[in-house]
């Protein structure tokens, strides 16, 4: 569960997990689409640069970043190939030719940078090109179109992650939405440890350990959750697309606005929980308050939460 939730980039954490946040333009990565300046794509390749020498991973939010310049900016793919940097950075750029339909020039970028086997193994998996992908059970593809989004401001990149609640049951919608509230709030620092048991519910109720694909699409609609929800508060596209969705999805933002309510009573009883379990006086109260917590961590539905943490005061 922990390195899952690791791998959750978002690109929320785009730029920290790439050093952009450090930058003297406070992070233009995530607003290079406004004006697609040339001095912040040097800033965010250097960034690239910085980042791929300490960690050899490649990030999937920077090669959506990359593909969607390329596509939408051709005339800076020149600077972006002649980059210098180690070979993760390479990989990278070479990854972003493929998904930007770019094959000829990932085929050349691949011989004079001495990626061949890399690229083999791309031409062997044929991942989809960049407006192909619909994510379903991927965080990285979140990370892939929220990079490609910011280099582009396409919305479309935003309807593609918000597509897969519209195929999700309403129990995967659900918990990751809850899961989301839960990390976003408290992750795996909360002294209650209700994350903590939260994630150990969901590993069970999805069978984690016997076939991951169940749990990884409710984790992966958690993380786009999560991520849009962050970014919306910063980004007005990202904003009115996301709520017109919901406007357009009843369904979808029924479930939403129940496991908000359920989250807020939460809080609301987490309050009361942590006052009383300290007041010898008030070790019935603390019990009681105690159930009330454990069943939404618990993943009891949302109807049988609401009447009792929100009115049972």
């Amino acid at each position: 569960m922990k390195r899952l939730v690791r791998g959750l980039a978002f690109a929320v954490a785009l730029c920290a997990s790439t050093g952009m946040a450090q930058t003297p333009s406070d992070d233009c990565a995530s607003t290079f689409y406004r004006d697609k300046s040339e001095a912040c794509l040097n800033e965010t390749l250097a960034a690239l640069r910085d980042a791929s020498s300490v960690k050899p991973e490649v990030n999937a939010a920077m090669v959506g970043f990359f593909a969607g310049v390329i596509t939408s900016t051709p005339s800076m793919e020149a600077k972006i190939l002649a980059a210098v940097g180690p070979p993760a950075m390479k990989r990278t750029i070479l990854m972003a030719l493929q998904r930007a339909g770019r094959d000829e020039a990932a085929r050349n970028f691949a011989q004079t940078e001495h990626l061949q086997a890399a690229l083999a193994g791309l031409e062997s998996e044929r991942p989809p090109r960049l407006d192909e992908v619909k994510p379903r059970s991927a965080a990285a593809d979140n990370d892939l179109l929220i990079g490609a989004f910011m280099s582009t401001g396409d919305p479309t990149y935003i309807k593609a992650i918000l597509g897969n609640f519209s195929a999700a049951e309403d129990d995967q919608i659900r918990d990751a939405v809850r899961v989301a509230l839960m990390q976003a709030r408290f992750g795996e620092n909360d002294r209650r440890g209700g994350y903590q048991r939260l994630a150990r519910v969901l590993c069970g109720k999805y069978q984690c350990r016997r076939d991951l694909s169940p749990f990884s699409r409710v984790m992966t609609l958690s993380s786009a959750y999560w991520a849009l929800a962050a970014l919306a508060a910063k980004d007005e596209t990202i904003r009115k697309t996301s709520q017109a969705f919901l406007d357009a999805d009843p369904r979808v933002k029924a479930i939403e606005q129940n496991e908000q309510d359920a989250f807020a009573a939460y809080v609301e009883r987490l309050a009361v929980w942590t006052a009383a379990k300290g007041d010898p006086d008030s070790a019935d109260r603390a019990k009681s308050e105690d159930a009330l917590l454990s069943g939404y961590e618990n993943l009891a539905p949302t109807q049988d939460l609401l009447h009792p943490l929100v009115g049972g005061k």
